[in-house]
């Protein structure tokens, strides 16, 4: 019954040793999964398509507003680039004259 024995020594160490790493490894997954990581990740993505959307949104408000002070008429605006970029990217472009939309 000894000569068996340091056999099975090994094999509970060695089982002993893998239940440690599988404790470690849930210990992580576990602290992975309740952080804020994936909201970060997620915020930060969103984040950056909105700031692209409002560079987009700044570059038209400024080309439009560049044609207006130019003295353009507003309904020609819309018959161009301009109106049609706007569409493209998902912007509505409302231009008022005199308190109504032009």
């Amino acid at each position: 019954m000894n000569d068996h024995m340091p056999g099975r020594m090994h094999d509970i160490k060695t089982v002993f040793v893998a239940l440690l790493i599988a404790a470690a490894l849930a210990v992580v997954a576990d602290r992975v999964y309740f952080s804020d990581l994936e909201w970060k990740v997620r915020t930060s993505h969103l984040d950056r398509q909105l700031s692209g959307m409002e560079r987009e949104a700044e570059e038209l408000l400024k080309t439009v507003e560049d044609t207006l002070n130019a003295g353009g008429d507003v309904s020609l605006m819309f018959h161009n680039r301009i109106g049609s970029e706007a569409g493209e990217a998902g912007i509505i472009l409302l231009v008022y004259e005199k308190d109504r939309i032009a």
